[in-house]
């Protein structure tokens, strides 16, 4: 496929795509975080001690599926995660294709920054700070290949993680401040979160992420309210940085976040 993308055709094979998406149902390991339930799916019983399960005897396989997506996996929230107004995905319109910059930046212990974090923090925080990530995007950064920011601060390919009651790392005020200034509209992370595990119940990153001031949960004072927020991506190490094209898929379901699929590929120019 060719592509333009600021200014300049860019092609990529729509065959050999990578996918990002760290799995909400695995058997086995599993992905969890802030102490939220486990993902099941329990066949449905219909009486007379049949279910529908095919391996016990049933027509068809069908269950039951119970999953909260903040804490199951790769997910994908808008702006009705913070807000009074509790606006659905399905109301998003992402684009099918998002040119992308990835940037891998490794966390920091707060204490030895002079970034700071608007919510409850401790010096020995692991954040991910302004100087490297400004560095990395002015130095990776290719004309039209701002649609979607990811970034990655794991240094392994292993997809599932535990997250509840680590406190894993997140951004500084400053940060996601200078996230926030570029015309990025989707912002991916393989982090739970782009705020602390616990930070006092403010969530000042997210509201910075779609343009609210501290402590406002009106939409409609919003200057980004048609923003996406993915978290618990998986891009594998053998993934350069740099420019990407992205397929977002999200489910059109009535609720603030859905689990959703990233796919990605990496173009180039023709020669």
């Amino acid at each position: 496929m060719i592509l333009p993308i600021g200014g300049a055709s860019w092609v990529f094979d729509v065959n050999t795509a990578e996918d990002w998406t760290v799995q909400t149902l695995t058997r086995g390991a599993r992905t969890q975080a802030f102490g939220l339930r486990e993902t099941t799916a329990v066949p449905v019983d219909i009486g007379g001690g049949r279910r529908l399960r095919v391996a016990d005897g049933g027509a068809v396989n069908c269950a039951d599926l119970t999953l909260n997506p903040h804490g199951a996996g790769t997910h994908t929230e808008c702006i009705g995660h913070i807000s009074l107004e509790a606006r659905e995905i399905r109301s998003l319109r992402i684009p099918a294709l998002l040119p992308a910059t990835v940037l891998s930046v490794v966390p920091v212990r707060l204490g030895t920054t002079t970034n700071t974090y608007r919510g409850s923090s401790s010096p020995d925080d692991r954040v991910v700070a302004v100087e490297p990530l400004a560095r990395a995007f002015s130095e990776l950064a290719r004309p039209g290949f701002d649609a979607a920011i990811v970034l990655r601060t794991r240094e392994d390919d292993d997809a599932a993680m535990v997250w509840s009651g680590r406190n894993p790392p997140y951004l500084t005020q400053e940060a996601i401040a200078f996230l926030a200034s570029l015309p990025t509209q989707h912002l991916l992370v393989d982090l739970p979160s782009i705020d602390r595990e616990q930070d006092g119940g403010g969530v000042p990153n997210h509201l910075r992420w779609w343009g609210l001031p501290d402590g406002d949960r009106h939409e409609r004072n919003a200057n980004h309210p048609n923003r996406s927020l993915t978290e618990m991506v998986c891009v594998p190490q053998h993934c350069d940085d740099g420019a990407w094209v992205l397929n977002l898929q999200v489910p059109a379901i009535g609720s603030d976040a859905a689990p959703s699929r990233v796919l990605a590929w990496r173009p180039r120019r023709p020669s």
